[in-house]
C-alpha cells in the first residue's frame, strides 16, 4: 500500500507571510495600516479603505462557529473523507477555515467557543485545525 500524497500550500507573494507563520505555530492576519481592519485571507489591499499599508499581527487562535459543514465526498488531502469544515470567526474578527476535530456534527453549534491549533502538512508548513473550547487562563494572584 502507497503512502498518501503529502498536502503543500500554494504560497504566493500574498500569502507568503501567512504560511511562513505556521512554520513557527503563528496564526498571522493583516492588519490595515490606514484603517486598522484585520482581515483574512491574505488581500494586497484592504476592501473597506482600499489602502495597500498593512502590518502582520499574531492572533491568538480563539474564536467562535460562523458555520460548520461535513465533507463527504470527494476525498480531500490531507484529511480524505468524512470530516468537519467550520468557519471560525476570531476574537480579532476576520474569518478562517478550519477543520473542526474532535466535535461530531451533532456536537457542533453555531456561536461554539474552538481553539485552533497546527497540524504539519508537507513543506514544513501547518495548516490552521480548530476544536472545541476556549483555553484555560490562569488566574491571576
Amino acid at each position: 500500500m502507497s503512502e498518501p500524497a503529502v498536502w503543500t500550500p500554494t504560497v504566493d507573494e500574498d500569502s507568503r507571510f501567512y504560511w511562513e507563520g505556521t512554520k513557527g505555530g503563528l496564526l498571522l492576519v493583516q492588519k490595515c495600516g490606514d484603517c486598522g481592519l484585520f482581515r483574512h485571507p491574505p488581500s494586497p489591499i484592504c476592501h473597506a479603505c482600499h489602502s495597500a499599508d498593512w502590518t502582520a499581527v499574531r492572533a491568538e487562535g480563539q474564536g467562535t462557529v460562523y458555520s460548520v459543514v461535513r465533507m463527504v465526498h470527494p476525498p480531500t488531502p490531507p484529511h480524505g473523507t468524512d470530516y468537519l469544515v467550520a468557519v471560525v470567526e476570531l476574537a480579532e474578527g476576520p474569518r478562517v477555515v478550519t477543520n473542526l476535530v474532535d466535535c461530531s456534527l451533532a456536537e457542533a453549534r453555531i456561536g461554539m467557543a474552538v481553539q485552533l491549533f497546527f497540524e504539519p502538512v508537507g513543506g514544513g508548513y501547518q495548516l490552521p485545525q480548530s476544536r472545541p473550547g476556549a483555553p484555560h487562563r490562569k488566574s491571576a494572584e
